[in-house]
């Protein structure tokens, strides 16, 4: 079975649904206890998406690559999880 960007890309997108979801409970918690979180915080976190993904698609498309994408989903996992938890 051969491992397609597509579905990976839907991965991707799907963690930063969760990367915002997570940004906003901790936003509505900190907002609950008296304080402020930045905004422009998660923003920017939320805006290094954009080269990955960008870098994902130049890759498979211009580059022609037809290899194995798990290990760069699993990274771009664990890094997701890490800029929530910091």
């Amino acid at each position: 079975m051969r491992n397609r960007l597509s579905s990976h890309l839907l991965l991707l997108f799907a963690l930063v649904g969760i990367e915002i979801a997570g940004y906003y409970a901790i936003y509505r918690a900190s907002m609950i206890r008296g304080y402020e979180t930045s905004l422009i915080g998660a923003g920017r976190d939320l805006l290094l998406f954009l080269p990955i993904i960008a870098m994902a698609v130049w890759v498979s498309a211009f580059k022609k690559f037809k290899g194995n994408w798990i290990l760069f989903t699993t990274a771009i996992l664990l890094f997701s999880v890490g800029m929530v938890l910091l």
